[in-house]
């Protein structure tokens, strides 16, 4: 017969022992000293984990310091998580405000709050609804940004869908990339398959927006084919390409067929057969 494991409730203040519990609840000031593991672990008061956390269920509702690794099938933070160590998980839910000093790798990341992670990140998919600053560099399959996201390294997906506004200091790298923009963007450089770049065309743009000039910077931007709008860019190389309104190119560099539109700036054009 398996022993059943007991439950550890904080409700005032205290330091107690990590160990292995079916339920670890904080509702006070509490602190747990050494690894501990459970199936759900819930902070609603203020709490400090001084050792590796494994539970099959995190839930931050106030707040709570991490000092050690967390492993986890679910993490959500609606309130204000300090993680100073490494973080893996299925899914990393962040409604609240969060910072993380460790990797992170998770299958899904979603940033639907204020998150800071200073190291790099590993994931399946990454929506970002709120604001996600990431340090170190982000690798994922496939990324959707919808409020801001910032990454300090290289960012690199199959798919990049881009509706709110991102900056990469990095590389930006996908097989397919859409960029449709609210607020001007940053990439340092751009290289995929295909790059599509236009105008959100949502009712709210044109009402609240409808005289800023809205851009996508780059130094470079190199795909197969390439579809550009409202983009100032150094260089822009590729197979296909086309050039549409309010973009400001120095350099176009293309092998196949080429476009461009009455309005736009292009310094030089050069057609080669070596791409």
């Amino acid at each position: 017969m398996t022993e059943r494991k007991g439950d550890l409730r904080i409700n005032g203040n205290g330091r107690f022992n990590g160990g292995e519990f079916n339920q670890v609840e904080i509702n006070g000031n509490g602190r747990v000293v050494g690894g501990t593991s459970c199936e759900n672990f819930t902070c609603n008061g203020k709490g400090k984990i001084e050792g590796n956390l494994d539970g099959e269920i995190v839930t931050v509702n106030g707040h709570c310091s991490f000092l050690g690794n967390v492993k986890s099938n679910r993490v959500r933070v609606d309130g204000h998580g300090d993680f100073q160590g490494d973080v893996a998980a299925k899914l990393l839910d962040i409604n609240g405000r969060t910072s993380i000093a460790g990797k992170v790798k998770v299958e899904e990341l979603e940033a639907n709050g204020w998150v800071t992670i200073r190291n790099n990140v590993v994931a399946d998919e990454v929506d970002v609804d709120g604001k996600c600053k990431v340090l170190g560099s982000l690798k994922a399959r496939e990324i959707e940004v919808a409020g801001l996201l910032t990454v300090k390294g290289d960012c690199e997906s199959e798919t990049f869908e881009g509706t709110g506004r991102f900056e990469v200091d990095g590389l930006l790298s996908a097989d397919k990339i859409e960029i449709s923009l609210f607020w001007d963007s940053f990439a340092k450089e751009i290289g995929g398959q295909s790059v599509t770049v236009k105008r959100n065309s949502e009712f709210i743009s044109k009402l609240i927006q409808p005289f800023k000039n809205v851009q996508l910077r780059a130094d470079s931007i190199e795909a197969d084919n390439i579809e550009l709008s409202h983009t100032k860019a150094k260089f822009v190389r590729g197979k296909d390409v086309i050039i549409g309104e309010n973009c400001e190119i120095d350099v176009v560099e293309y092998s196949g067929n080429f476009r461009s539109d009455p309005s736009a700036k292009i310094n030089q054009v050069i057609e080669t057969t070596n791409l």
